[in-house]
């Protein structure tokens, strides 16, 4: 599973975002340069006299425009063409890990869009709207008031010193950029800091803390255009701070730490030896629980659990609780599976699964824990297709449907969706479709499908979905 970050070559082909980003700060534009103001009205975001505490939404979503009508124009850092946007989750994890903020300032971002292959990460998932522009915005507010409110360590005792101001703007680019700062990096930031209104330490670093989380660099995890490709392919060498950056991204869903990115100083990310001992040393964090959990929900779909309802007068226990527990169970699954590096098949065999009060009832286990434990599985139940989560989410909510649980393993287990039907099907006649709520008519049900169209199975989807155990009711399995 780790091996794709191990690789140090990439071919610099990005796929084309549908919007370009956006974010345009003035760090040490000229007297002239003008773009819209905030909600409320336009403003001067240039010279020295501008209230630089306004860095509106309306500038971000003008900048684009601003900089294609004016190609002579020299404002701050160029907006990155291409590049991986900061998800919602990932945003709230970089907070906390370069500020030390407990607060999830992410919680009231939009929800994230799926790419097609159902995760949020991917390239045609990232579109930049004006409401996740707003996201953006609001939370460099926030974040900036909440950081001056409580300072993390490397703020020192600093109360305004050229040196130890220029200190705290290189520790935020290295973090924030995932990268060295440059010596024009910190200049403009300080020039920044030195226009805010108030001149005093606490108005100067809110408008540097909302600068750099405004930045393309920041939201974006961008390839290092400095390096040249090589070879017919063009494929380019990543440097140190790209693999930190993306070994860091991929197991904690958040910015390289300390050591991460002391070892892309030293140059000794190139070395697979010194990149699998820090993925190993990632993985054993309480964060990498980012990587089984997100990787996990998302690629098994459980989202579509929070959309099941079942009928509570044939399943009464059924309440938020239990959907609850059953989302947990098999994350938790999935996350012991990463952490202790087990083998993949253990996804469909493994006779223990673990649970609390709520599953260990279904499963018809006596005196289950308030919290998770793992426990053993009968014979009837092996791996996360007899969980309950993946039964219930491919039930219709009052009786099972195992064509839903065949397509579910189809798409998800074997990459191989299977094609719409034939446009001359005509639909089922009245009363021959599979409303019936009886396991036992179901099963008979399909026995006819299997006896009158033997190969349709085999021939569609390539997989006999007939061979899927059937279950007693949505979340019950029955071999």
């Amino acid at each position: 599973m780790l091996k794709y970050i191990f690789t140090v070559c990439k071919n610099r082909y990005w796929e084309k975002f549908s919007q370009l980003i956006l974010v345009f700060i003035v760090l040490g534009c000229g007297s002239n340069s003008k773009i819209a103001g905030n909600r409320e009205q336009s403003r001067e975001l240039s010279g020295t006299k501008t209230d630089h505490s306004v860095l509106s939404p309306n500038s971000v979503l003008a900048a684009n425009n601003a900089k294609s009508q004016s190609k002579s124009a020299e404002c701050g850092p160029s907006i990155p063409e291409s590049g991986q946007r900061l998800t919602k989750l990932e945003y709230g994890n970089v907070i906390r890990d370069i500020f030390r903020l407990e607060q999830d300032f992410s919680k009231t971002f939009a929800l994230p869009s799926m790419g097609s292959a159902g995760f949020s990460t991917e390239g045609n998932a990232q579109n930049v709207s004006s409401e996740i522009v707003l996201d953006f915005y609001d939370a460099s507010v926030a974040v900036a008031t909440a950081v001056l409110t409580k300072p993390p360590a490397f703020f020192a005792n600093c109360t305004g010193e050229e040196a130890c101001v220029k200190k705290i703007i290189d520790t935020l680019i290295l973090q924030g950029f995932r990268r060295p700062p440059t010596a024009e990096d910190t200049q403009k930031f300080f020039k920044l800091y030195s226009s805010a209104t108030g001149a005093n330490f606490s108005s100067g670093m809110k408008l540097v803390i909302r600068a750099l989380l405004l930045s393309p660099h920041f939201i974006f995890r961008t390839p290092d255009n400095t390096i040249q490709p090589t070879g017919d392919l063009g494929l380019v060498s990543l440097s140190d701070f790209e693999l930190a950056s993306k070994l860091s991204f991929f197991i904690w869903g958040s910015v390289p730490d300390e050591e991460l990115l002391k070892a892309a100083a030293a140059g000794q990310l190139k070395d697979p030896k010194n990149i699998t001992a820090h993925a190993l040393r990632l993985l054993k964090s309480p964060k990498s629980v980012y990587l089984s959990r997100t990787f996990g929900d998302q690629w098994l779909g459980l989202a579509k659990l929070d959309k099941v309802n079942l009928d509570t007068t044939r399943f009464p226990d059924w309440n938020a609780s239990v959907r609850n527990s059953m989302r947990s169970e098999t994350l938790i699954f999935i996350d012991n599976l990463v952490k202790n590096d087990l083998s993949p098949l253990e996804i469909i065999k493994a006779n223990y699964s673990f649970a609390d009060q709520n599953i260990a009832k279904i499963y018809g286990i006596s005196g289950g824990a308030a919290t998770f434990e793992k426990v053993p599985l009968d014979a009837n139940r092996r791996g996360i297709l007899s969980q309950p989560a993946l039964l219930t989410m491919n039930s219709a909510g009052d009786h099972t449907t195992p064509v839903q649980r065949g397509k579910w393993v189809l798409e998800k287990m074997l990459c191989a969706a299977p094609p719409p039907p034939p446009d001359n099907i005509p639909a089922l006649p009245a009363g021959q479709n599979m409303a019936t709520k009886s396991e036992a008519q179901i099963r008979e049900r399909l026995a006819a499908h299997r006896t009158q169209g033997a190969t349709c199975c085999t021939q569609n989807t390539g997989s006999n979905l007939h061979r899927l155990p059937h279950s007693n009711g949505p979340h019950r399995s029955d071999f």
